[in-house]
């Protein structure tokens, strides 16, 4: 019998998003406007199109997500498109239970020729679909998923030249409330720093709620954020006691600190 593995597990899912109702329109506003934008290159609409279908895909809307996604392919730019092809054999799944050949042969086309096959985190996943959905003698046996598509250095990198929305592209979210607090201050703060005040759930914000008088910088980074997300820009005053916390606990995050005189 065949494994009904939910493909959810292994994509880049925003793993609190379920915690609100929102419509498809209010995702794609936080989006649209940034599309727009005439002065957005092909790549930066690429990584806006990845974002939305994430985004969408989080919140079930999942034809509305493949529309994205493919928008994003469509593109002819260097950007990754890793996350597009998984997330679009995950849509079919997750509408048919099922992932189509021409899907499969779709997304391993893409990784032959940009070599990503190499990958061994990549080879094994496709190895696992084919197996479970394709191979009508495969073993269906389910190995887990190998490999990790964040590289923490390209994203530390990726942040220190700025370029915010690449790095955010590449964080896997996948038990995002598992990950340590400073990976969550990372992700919160990338997310508010593209696409700015719209009332996001925060992961850190459990914890906060947790400890609101803890002295750790990564809680008055949290509040800061949070506060962020209410309409209200940083100031001199919220990004000094940031910038102190972190320098007197030593903390090895000094690149995240300080970038968040970038919340406008």
């Amino acid at each position: 019998m065949k494994i009904i593995f939910l493909l959810i597990l292994l994509v880049f899912q925003n793993s609190f998003a379920s915690q609100e109702s929102i419509s498809i329109k209010d995702v794609e506003k936080i989006f649209l406007d940034e599309i727009k934008n005439e002065k957005s290159s092909d790549e930066d609409k690429f990584l806006l199109f990845n974002l939305a279908g994430r985004e969408l895909y989080n919140y079930k809307y999942f034809d509305k997500s493949k529309e994205y996604y493919e928008k994003a392919i469509g593109l002819r730019t260097s950007q990754d498109s890793t996350e597009a092809y998984i997330n679009l054999m995950a849509i079919e799944h997750a509408k048919s239970k099922e992932i189509s050949k021409r899907t499969y042969d779709r997304a391993m086309d893409y990784f032959k020729k940009s070599k990503k096959i190499s990958d061994d985190g990549i080879k094994r996943y496709m190895e696992f679909i084919y197996s479970n959905f394709i191979d009508k003698n495969g073993s269906k046996k389910f190995e887990g998923f190998y490999g990790e598509f964040s590289k923490q250095n390209s994203i530390k990198k990726l942040i220190e030249e700025k370029k915010y929305k690449e790095a955010l592209s590449l964080i896997n979210t996948t038990n995002m409330e598992e990950r340590d607090f400073v990976t969550k201050i990372r992700y919160d703060l990338l997310r508010s720093i593209v696409l700015g005040k719209k009332n996001l759930s925060l992961s850190c914000k459990s914890k906060l709620d947790k400890y609101p008088d803890s002295i750790a910088w990564t809680i008055e980074a949290c509040k800061t954020l949070v506060s962020y997300q209410k309409g209200k820009t940083p100031s001199k005053a919220d990004l000094k006691r940031i910038v102190e916390s972190a320098k007197e606990q030593r903390s090895s995050s000094q690149y995240l600190v300080q970038i968040f005189g970038d919340l406008k």
